[in-house]
């Protein structure tokens, strides 16, 4: 039977806010507690848990046996049926021991049933684990990862989840390779969506991967959230400085003098662009027939290794459909250590200046 404490529940405080609205006024002396960021109410809210801690510790052998009880009447692993919308299909899954439901979204041309999405973005995690290990990614490095994509991998993601040995084995080989927990990895049925990476891998130092070069963080302001609430930590950090410097460059160097604001990342502008081009729109095509065309044409797709966001590994898979036109270094997909933007590394932009200029056929 639960009892009072011998310490008074905390007591909010009145603080007069009125808000109009359609000529109405509206009074609410609690509005400050909507601040989550302010100290003082994130006391109050401690003093709320205390206050109840304590008043409902006598119980606390009962609550543990009616949470055990429920829980036996749910299946805490599960996922909803896929619904499309638009170009996407939505659904809904629950995995035993996490405390929120997971909410994905695919593109309709690849839903859950297929396993390339996953297929392409592993070596990309396995290459940035291999990096958090003091190793330099590299051809010889990546090629027994790049080898399991593309054969035990996709076969036991095949074998459905169903089969408890292709999950038991998915979870060893990709737990070692990303450096993700076993038990976690498991649970997902070795099927890692990049954005659950990047919060899980360093959720306990309280930070978040980028997804354009994941061995990049910075500190998670809501590390207790459901879901990530913040944007990118590279693109966070280079949006202040990239838009200083365009700004400067277009009055000061240009000489057009103009009084709208430059915005670095318009999502409004991409919406609008073309519609649902991000999932229906291919190059792929397009440039096996220009090849075909023109016997002249050279091709260099180029690649962060760390990169999520454009992983290398679906390019190689693309190109490895094109049949070869001629000389078999026309169409080439080369990797280089870093992420999206991994020319700002010194070896990476030397290695890709020497494959540049190999395409064009002079000297370094």
């Amino acid at each position: 039977i639960p009892h009072r404490p011998t310490f008074s529940p905390p007591a909010a405080r009145r603080q007069p806010a009125p808000t109009t609205l359609h000529g109405h006024t509206l009074h609410d002396d609690y509005a400050w507690l909507r601040d989550k960021s302010s100290p003082e109410v994130l006391a109050y809210l401690e003093g709320e848990n205390a206050y109840t801690g304590a008043y409902m510790e006598p119980t606390k052998d009962l609550q543990a046996e009616l949470y055990a009880e429920m829980l036996s009447h749910i299946k805490e692993t599960d996922e909803s049926v896929p619904y499309r919308l638009g170009q996407w299909f939505y659904s809904t899954r629950t995995v035993e021991g996490l405390q929120y439901p997971i909410h994905a979204r695919r593109a309709a041309s690849d839903p859950d049933n297929s396993p390339m999405a996953w297929v392409a973005l592993l070596p990309s995690m396995a290459a940035a684990q291999l990096e958090r290990e003091g190793k330099t990614p590299n051809p010889e490095l990546m090629a027994p990862i790049e080898t399991y994509a593309r054969t035990d991998y996709v076969t036991d993601l095949m074998r459905g989840i169903r089969d408890k040995a292709a999950v038991d084995r998915l979870a060893g080989k990709v737990a070692a390779y990303t450096g993700l927990d076993p038990v976690e990895v498991r649970r997902l049925g070795g099927r890692i969506d990049s954005r659950y990476y990047l919060r899980a891998l360093y959720r306990d130092d309280g930070k978040l991967g980028s997804w354009y070069d994941s061995n990049v963080t910075s500190f998670d302001p809501y590390p207790f959230a459901p879901g990530q609430r913040v944007g990118d930590p590279i693109l966070l950090g280079i949006v202040a400085p990239t838009t200083s410097a365009m700004v400067d460059f277009v009055t000061r160097e240009v000489g057009w003098k103009v009084d709208a604001h430059y915005e670095p990342l318009n999502p409004e502008v991409n919406r609008r662009w073309e519609k649902h081009w991000f999932t229906s729109i291919e190059s792929a095509s397009d440039l096996r027939e220009a090849l075909a065309i023109d016997p002249k044409l050279k091709a260099l797709i180029v690649h962060g290794y760390d990169d999520l966001s454009c992983p290398y590994f679906q390019s190689m898979m693309v190109v490895a459909q094109i049949p070869v036109m001629g000389a078999a270094d026309r169409l080439q997909v080369k990797v280089y250590p870093g992420g999206h933007m991994f020319y700002s590394r010194p070896a990476s932009q030397a290695a890709l200046r020497r494959d540049v200029m190999s395409v064009y056929g002079v000297g370094s």
